[in-house]
């Protein structure tokens, strides 16, 4: 998972981007994680600030096989609690090979939605092309929550 490697290294907010740009909010453990509960004005009032879609919070995990897990807010764009972000977790991605976490050509898992009851499972792996650049795949699996019909008429 990479913990051994991150205590070793002071990790800071920073705001990355992969497509859209989220501020990158490292904290302590899981318990922080869970119990942070955000104050939606000052979120937004942030984000419009620095110019991003919200804040993206993590800890480095402790259970096998997740990198990290994850809390997404943006309320500025009138979602309170994001259950999966493939940009954020993507943008998580590069941020943690930069601080020497991740190793290119791994497939890491960043579990999100946990706190909402929808967990999320999004898989991302980092490659370097030839030229040495950092290249940054996600995917993952969903399920419907939530089904409709749209009505067009002309």
């Amino acid at each position: 998972t990479g913990s051994a490697q991150a205590d070793e290294v002071l990790l800071r907010p920073k705001i990355v981007s992969t497509g859209l740009a989220d501020i990158l909010l490292p904290v302590a453990g899981k318990e922080q994680l869970q119990e942070a509960r955000q104050q939606e004005s000052r979120v937004a009032g942030l984000s419009k600030k620095h110019q991003v879609v919200g804040v993206h919070m993590f800890c480095i995990s402790d259970v096998q096989g997740i990198t990290a897990e994850c809390r997404n807010f943006a309320p500025l764009y009138e979602i309170p609690e994001e259950p999966a972000t493939g940009t954020s977790n993507g943008a998580l991605t590069f941020y943690l090979y930069r601080y020497g976490i991740l190793t290119p050509g791994q497939e890491h898992v960043f579990l999100q939605g946990e706190a909402m009851g929808q967990s999320s499972y999004i898989q991302s792996r980092l490659e370097l092309s030839p030229e040495g650049q950092p290249l940054v795949r996600i995917g993952g699996s969903a399920v419907i929550s939530l089904k409709g019909e749209l009505l067009y008429e002309k």
